[in-house]
């Protein structure tokens, strides 16, 4: 059965093949060598890149997918008008011109750690294969 609820987004979510790339906050270089590689690889290819656009593995797939001029798509962990983190602002909005950022929740919803497992749910949903590539 699809997965079934409401996402609000910027951009657009392009059909085909989407490859979620997943893994540790605090991934080290290697962690962060291999998601961006198989970002890459998947960008050249085609293929949309989705992941939750935190720090680590997630923002390094987002980087080497638009860096190879792929597609990414961003799923949030919070609302769209309050994106987190704040840090990432411009991968965000790269991403809206390549692709697109999507949220579960209503635009006012800031970020708690409840809201990020729920966000992961969506990147598998959105995801026709998904790689974790470092984990804690």
């Amino acid at each position: 059965m699809p997965y079934a609820g409401v996402l609000r987004g910027r951009g657009a979510l392009v059909a085909g093949p989407r490859l979620g790339i997943v893994g540790s906050r605090k991934a080290d270089a290697y962690g962060v060598e291999i998601a961006q590689r198989v970002a890459t690889a998947a960008a050249n290819r085609g293929v949309s890149v989705v992941s939750g656009g935190a720090f680590g593995i997630d923002i390094a797939a987002h980087r080497a997918a638009l860096a190879a001029d792929g597609r990414t798509v961003v799923v949030l962990g919070s609302g769209l008008s309050h994106p987190s983190p704040r840090t990432h602002l411009a991968v965000f909005e790269a991403a809206v011109d390549r692709g697109t950022v999507v949220s579960c929740f209503p635009c006012h919803r800031h970020a708690a750690q409840w809201t990020f497992l729920r966000r992961n749910e969506w990147v598998a949903a959105l995801s026709t294969a998904l790689v974790v590539v470092q984990a804690g």
